[in-house]
């Protein structure tokens, strides 16, 4: 396949290769579709007359606000910088990728890019990179059926009636009315969810019920769209072949942002310590220091900018809170690490056990060698996000001033 001339990025920095051909190596994308975002790595060799180089794109595609949102190249073998953008793009997917043809990469790109027209969102930048995969014959190889069959790969395999149901409803809020088609049987009614406006599932609890032979799921939805919250109370029947057969919007109600913080808080296990200094004969031992080890430790973390530090957010490896009778959009989080401008270690989980563990993996690094326990804490309702929020860089200042009392166990408790 002939190429032009195209610039790529090779460790950061531009690059112009002069391509006289292209060849196919492989492709692939994340079964991350019913979460409503999906990756794409397409890996090809480009050929002139005195050497061949890998070239790789990654596409990071947003099928609520954005169409095809990140578009990011390198060109080369190196293993590290590769992890470095896979990481960066599907690290929080919990995904399994899914190996892909030429043909129906091509068809993803198109397909995909058509997200971005209808809503009038911008193609990512780069375009001159990638635009050679633009053509309305990608959609000639596959009929309906097939362009059907394509993006149920990109689909992780549903094992529940539980998944089901969640899956349903996260793509019904949000009128993403493609997956609805893959989830449902034709004969269902959705006009019940047109009248809300799209939103995002924060939280669905389903409770069973059998009457008259008949099983329906009783599904309870906290939604929120615009910093509104609402319930909204669903009937859902599902088949032996899960299949969603009916749908029945029950009833909707607006809650308070305070109404929907209760309902979505949950227990806390958090650990504070001090970031400290080595002595200079045990520093020199090291091959760096305190962020020189613990970048290594969240290498796969999700990093966010804050007032007064840095949030690193450690995911699950996959997606399986969403297969539960009670869905939490925040349940794909393993734990938290924050860094505060006060040179604090805040780490945060959710069960006892979790934060045991991920002490016992700190202390098996070098990061353990700097830092000093300051407190140990189980907290009742989260607020670990309260405190990076507050005007506090300090986290114990942040405990006293909520007044937190000792339990029997001798944690503190709030």
């Amino acid at each position: 396949m002939n190429a032009k001339n195209f610039k790529v990025i090779k460790g950061g920095i531009s690059a112009t290769f002069t391509a006289k051909e292209r060849t196919f190596v492989s492709a692939y994308a994340t079964d991350t579709r019913l979460m409503g975002v999906v990756a794409i790595c397409i890996h090809w060799k480009l050929k002139n007359d005195s050497q061949v180089v890998d070239f790789y794109q990654f596409f990071y595609y947003d099928a609520e606000d954005y169409g095809l949102d990140t578009y990011k190249s390198f060109i080369g073998n190196d293993d590290d910088e590769l992890e470095s953008i896979e990481r960066t793009l599907i690290g929080g997917l919990g995904a399994t990728k899914i190996q892909l043809t030429e043909d129906e990469v091509r068809f993803l790109i198109n397909h995909f890019a058509k997200t971005n027209y209808r809503l009038n969102q911008p193609l990512p930048e780069g375009k001159k990179q990638y635009v050679f995969l633009f053509d309305q014959d990608a959609f000639s190889p596959f009929s309906r059926k097939m362009q059907k069959d394509i993006l149920a790969k990109l689909c992780t395999p549903i094992k529940s009636k539980y998944q089901l149901a969640n899956y349903f409803l996260m793509r019904a809020f949000a009128h993403d009315w493609e997956m609805i088609n893959l989830l449902a049987a034709d004969t269902v009614d959705m006009r019940g969810f047109l009248g809300i406006a799209p939103s995002t599932l924060f939280r669905n609890t389903i409770e069973d019920f059998n009457t008259d032979g008949r099983s329906t799921m009783l599904c309870e939805s906290l939604i929120e769209c615009d910093n509104a919250y609402r319930i909204v109370v669903s009937d859902l029947e599902i088949s032996d072949n899960l299949e969603v057969t009916s749908c029945v919007k029950m009833t909707s109600f607006a809650i308070s942002d305070y109404e929907a913080s209760m309902i979505l808080s949950k227990p806390e296990y958090v650990i504070a310590y001090d970031i400290m200094e080595l002595e200079p004969f045990l520093a020199d031992q090291l091959e760096g220091d305190f962020d020189f080890y613990f970048h290594k430790v969240v290498a796969d973390c999700l990093a966010t900018e804050h007032p007064h530090g840095r949030m690193f957010l450690r995911f699950n490896s996959d997606n399986r809170h969403v297969d539960k009778k009670e869905y939490r959009l925040n349940d794909d989080v393993f734990a938290t690490y924050y860094v505060s401008d006060d040179a604090q270690l805040i780490i945060t989980a959710y069960t006892e056990e979790s934060l045991t563990f991920l002490e016992h993996e700190l202390h098996g690094t070098p990061t353990g060698l700097f830092l000093l326990f300051l407190s140990k804490y189980k907290l009742k309702q989260s607020i670990s996000y309260q405190f990076i929020q507050s005007d506090f860089c300090d986290f114990e200042d942040f405990i006293a001033s909520l007044n937190i009392d000792f339990d029997d166990d001798g944690n503190k408790e709030y």
